[in-house]
């Protein structure tokens, strides 16, 4: 459940590894971040991310959206979210 305002009610961001992120992102950093060393599946992801609604390929370029977005607010933190190549990609947070 997202952090709301308590005067206007307006959804809060939320802070990882220094820099602020959407809930969505927050979420999708969260996913990443428990999946350590061996990654989470792009399928995975996504069902996080998206509360089980399935994998569709709009979904898809929307993590990869995401990634990228968070991925240059990680830059001055160190991090960054890099995934595997391939037919089944796996996600995991790295030194950058």
């Amino acid at each position: 459940m997202p952090r709301c305002c308590k005067t206007c009610g307006q959804t809060l961001p939320e802070m990882r590894a220094g820099v602020r992120l959407t809930p969505l992102k927050a979420r999708l950093f969260d996913a990443v971040q428990r999946s350590g060393g061996a990654g989470i599946p792009t399928e995975s992801l996504l069902a996080r991310v998206y509360d089980g609604h399935g994998v569709k390929p709009a979904r898809w370029e929307s993590i990869k959206s995401h990634v990228h977005q968070i991925n240059e607010l990680l830059e001055d933190a160190g991090l960054r979210i890099a995934s595997s190549r391939g037919r089944h990609p796996c996600w995991t947070l790295v030194q950058a």
